[in-house]
């Protein structure tokens, strides 16, 4: 697969039959192309980076460049929900039915609509948003001092 963009790519999400990626310029533009590299569909303003996360109303999850937004996406480019913006976010982690990002100092976990279920406190990030790791019922965290491990169990 070979597809020519306008500008510098981002790391590329695929999740089914659809690749995303953002280019590095001024467009502010997310592609989705096909597994053989033929352009499906371009939104501008919502560019950023995108990991695959496949539930029954979105495909993948990114943070966009411009806003520092969560978003979710279909495998059509449509915008299914935000969270957020105006702060850093990691890369989100979908684990079940819940998105968990990482901010600063804090854990959000989401439900798949994006409502808000929780936030906590995990002390300061070590210099990179370092996405969370949820295994089981903990959610684990890297800071500045070391890492932070929650529990989860409602």
């Amino acid at each position: 697969m070979d597809a020519s963009l306008d500008g510098d790519v981002g790391r590329p999400a695929v999740s089914g039959d659809t690749v995303v990626v953002s280019t590095g310029n001024q467009a502010n533009e997310l592609f989705g192309l096909d597994l053989a590299g033929r352009l499906k569909w371009r939104e501008q303003g919502i560019a950023g980076s995108y990991v695959p996360a496949k539930s029954a109303t979105f495909d993948f999850l990114g943070v966009t460049d411009a806003e520092a937004t969560l978003r979710a996406i279909t495998k059509d480019g449509e915008v299914a929900w935000t969270y957020g913006g105006g702060g850093a976010f990691s890369d989100p982690v979908l684990v079940d039915t819940t998105v968990y990002v990482r901010t600063d100092t804090e854990i959000h976990a989401l439900d798949v609509q994006g409502k808000r279920l929780w936030k906590a406190e995990v002390g300061a990030d070590p210099g990179v948003l370092l996405s969370p790791v949820v295994r089981g019922r903990r959610v684990y965290a890297g800071t500045a001092k070391g890492i932070t491990a929650l529990d989860v169990t409602a």
